[in-house]
């Protein structure tokens, strides 16, 4: 009998051991997974944000904008994309200031509605998440 209580409090005791062990790597990886979609949300939305300050500065290139505001410097740095991906958004930003109207109303042209209405994009939203980030 007391052989019989050991071998079951034993395989009890295995098997708690294994279950432990299994969720524990399951909510590891899982948590790992999280974090890989964490840093992707947030270099994407960095690549749209950095889309959207490219579109603006290329919208009022006489104002030189650039020269004012350091922002992107600090994204292309934190971006982590091929340098042909960063580049590709930055000749988007161009074309779509490119073919803003000047309005019939004022002699202006709406850059800041353009850029954060292409910005807002679904068809941008898709360019952005089909681009890869360096691993």
């Amino acid at each position: 009998m007391d052989t019989k209580i050991n071998y079951f409090s034993l395989s009890i005791m295995f098997f708690v051991s294994v279950s432990l062990t299994v969720c524990g790597q399951s909510t590891t990886s899982k948590s790992a997974e999280q974090k890989t979609d964490s840093t992707s949300a947030k270099q994407q939305q960095m690549l749209k944000d950095y889309f959207l300050c490219s579109c603006i500065d290329y919208g009022f290139k006489g104002d030189s904008l650039f020269f004012k505001d350091h922002s992107l410097t600090v994204y292309t740095e934190m971006l982590d994309y091929d340098y042909s991906d960063i580049q590709r958004v930055k000749h988007l930003a161009k074309q779509v200031v490119g073919e803003i109207p000047v309005s019939n109303y004022s002699g202006k042209r709406g850059v800041f509605v353009s850029c954060i209405e292409y910005y807002r994009g679904k068809e941008f939203d898709k360019l952005i998440k089909s681009m890869q980030i360096r691993k």
